[in-house]
């Protein structure tokens, strides 16, 4: 499975209960800004899932690590996403890995971080896990590169 836990973070995912869901940009490398979601809890923790390309460059990777605040400070835009009900972390990454979200293919030029958040906001979205309308809410931001939201429509890669 194409999911790597940093040490320590796999045995809490079932015990970090969600209160807040984050999907931030980093600043632009290359046109285009590398975008995350953090899962935070009640004390203002958070899981981070970060997809990102993989030793060959295009086999993406789920990046999961636990960060003693709730996002970043290094980051150029954020949407807001609110869970409904409490869930735990271990929850959202059962839904990436049941529907095949794991396994993705970036383009050949490193691009499809931006396509991927918005396949897994919809999969969030679609089975009830955070409010309706979230997609629509994530697109006032992702659709543009940051800083400036100069327009570029995200390029998606693959499900292998």
């Amino acid at each position: 499975m194409p999911v790597h836990c940093f040490p320590n973070t796999q045995p809490i995912l079932s015990t970090h209960f969600v209160t807040a869901i984050y999907a931030v940009a980093s600043p632009p490398t290359n046109d285009v800004n590398h975008w995350r979601l953090f899962f935070c809890d009640a004390s203002s923790t958070s899981v981070i899932f970060d997809m990102t390309p993989g030793q060959n460059g295009t086999d993406g990777v789920v990046l999961i690590n636990k960060v003693a605040y709730r996002i970043s400070n290094n980051i150029v835009a954020q949407v807001t996403l609110t869970p409904n009900g409490l869930r735990s972390a271990a929850e959202y990454l059962q839904l990436i890995v049941d529907k095949g979200r794991d396994r993705y293919r970036f383009t050949a030029d490193g691009e499809g971080c931006r396509a991927w958040i918005r396949t897994i906001v919809d999969d969030m979205e679609k089975s009830g896990k955070i409010s309706g309308g979230s997609l629509q809410c994530l697109d006032t931001e992702i659709l543009y590169v940051h800083p400036g939201r100069l327009p570029k429509v995200p390029r998606p890669g693959t499900y292998y």
